[in-house]
């Protein structure tokens, strides 16, 4: 049976999302055995490369991206799987920087779907987390990559990338985000996360707040996890900023970097050193990666919808911030690029699950009016919802449609504004779409 795109989704959006329907009790007995048990029907393609597995709060993303840029820089076919995405599922499995194309995708989809099962009530064997990920790894055998850079989808322990057996492993910063699946406190968060360190497998560490640094040691500790501490062993420095990014100093045990990011944010120099650490770590365990692959590889890099500046006159930035710690990232950036000589004209929506009080404390102060579309998904917080909360620092509007907020943003900002939308995928997606813009 031959399948067409539109059939790989439409099947996808069977599947059932452990991730979001499991409660969090449920999810600490739930086992990884469903995803070793398709791979293995598959041949288990996960074995046919290496990889390095990254996890984290806050800016796993972009370091997991920048990672897979240096290594395809230095030679190497590099696979990086990532979530989630903006407009397509293709844009989660990518090879040298590319797109699986419709037809592979489609043609893998069909490979792996006689391994799901649906219950009387339609319930499947497997989420769609689970099937993308076998899909990613089949299609990485099936170009023959050497490496893969591989994104936790959330937390780490029984997340379903969690099956690899990397040569190193990355926790970037990690911060309070899906606490109704991976626990209330920092600590849980933490440990959560640190489920992918593997024994004796290295582990490149970011900054991390106490608490959650102090689980990290002690997991690492149980495991005979040698830990690479970036904020210990690493410098950064900002150098210069450019209107397409930022020019950082990095230095480390390795050597000296002057390298360019072409993102906005002086926190890309953190994802930026902890990238250089992991690529460091790999050659001081033999592999060969020129010294000019660095510089490169992260100025090759190409990120839609992480503070992206998509417009001028007035200035539009679409940015996926949808936590408080990437709110504080997003806001430091407009105050000391855009807001001296202009206001803050805000389209805002979230989903029911985020932090939303905390969110509203961040950028409501900076803006001077804020739009609030109703976004099409039971997922999504009511605007009304938001607008109770949003309120108590900014004058609001709500608005029937993504569209509808924009096209007042625009109309209200001047030349010298900044029209931010801000708060999720999905918004960032409408954004795409409204703007006529393409993901690379």
């Amino acid at each position: 049976m031959t399948w067409s795109y539109s059939d790989a989704v439409r099947f996808l959006y069977r599947l059932v999302n452990h991730e979001r329907t499991l409660n969090y009790k449920y999810k600490n007995a739930f086992k990884l055995d469903r995803v070793h048990y398709m791979l293995k029907a598959l041949g288990n393609p996960h074995k046919s490369f290496l990889s390095v597995h990254v996890a984290g709060t806050k800016g796993k993303g972009s370091t997991a991206a920048m990672v897979a840029s240096v290594l395809g820089r230095a030679g190497y076919k590099v696979g990086l799987y990532t979530s989630p995405h903006l407009v397509s599922f293709r844009e989660r499995i990518r090879t040298d920087g590319r797109k699986i194309s419709e037809e592979e995708f489609s043609c893998l989809m069909a490979e792996v779907s006689p391994l799901v099962t649906f219950s009387p009530e339609g319930r499947s064997s497997h989420s769609f987390f689970d099937v993308l990920t076998a899909v990613a790894f089949l299609h990485f055998r099936r170009e023959g990559v050497d490496w893969a850079v591989a994104e936790v989808g959330m937390g780490g322990r029984l997340d379903a990338t969690n099956v690899l057996s990397p040569e190193i492993c990355i926790l970037t910063p990690i911060s309070y985000d899906h606490m109704k699946f991976l626990g209330s406190t920092l600590s849980e968060i933490a440990y959560e996360k640190a489920g992918i360190l593997k024994p004796e497998v290295p582990a490149i560490v970011a900054p991390q707040d106490g608490e959650a640094m102090e689980v990290i040691r002690e997991v690492a500790s149980e495991r005979g996890v040698p830990l690479v501490d970036v904020g210990r062993e690493y410098r950064w420095e900002r150098t210069a900023m450019r209107d397409d990014g930022e020019e950082f100093l990095i230095e480390g045990p390795w050597g000296r970097y002057e390298v360019f990011v072409p993102l906005l944010g002086e926190h890309q120099g953190l994802n930026a050193a902890v990238a250089v650490a992991a690529v460091d770590l790999l050659r001081s365990r033999g592999l060969e990666v020129p010294e000019e692959a660095v510089p490169e590889g992260l100025s090759s890099l190409r990120l839609l919808g992480r503070i992206s500046v998509v417009g001028r006159e007035p200035w539009v930035v679409v940015d996926v911030a949808h936590n408080a710690a990437s709110a504080e990232r997003l806001r430091k950036v407009l105050e000391e690029r855009f807001l001296g000589s202009g206001r803050l004209f805000l389209v805002f929506a979230l989903l029911r699950d985020k932090d939303l009080p905390r969110m509203a404390e961040v950028l409501g102060p900076v803006a001077h009016r804020a739009f609030l579309p109703r976004l099409d998904t039971p997922r999504a917080a009511p605007p009304e919802g938001i607008r109770d909360v949003l309120s108590g620092y900014v004058p609001c509007e709500v608005y029937d449609s993504v569209h509808d907020a924009i096209s007042e943003a625009l109309e209200g900002a001047g030349r010298r504004d900044v029209v931010a939308v801000v708060g999720s995928f999905m918004l960032a997606e409408q954004a795409i779409y409204y703007f006529g813009l393409d993901v690379p």
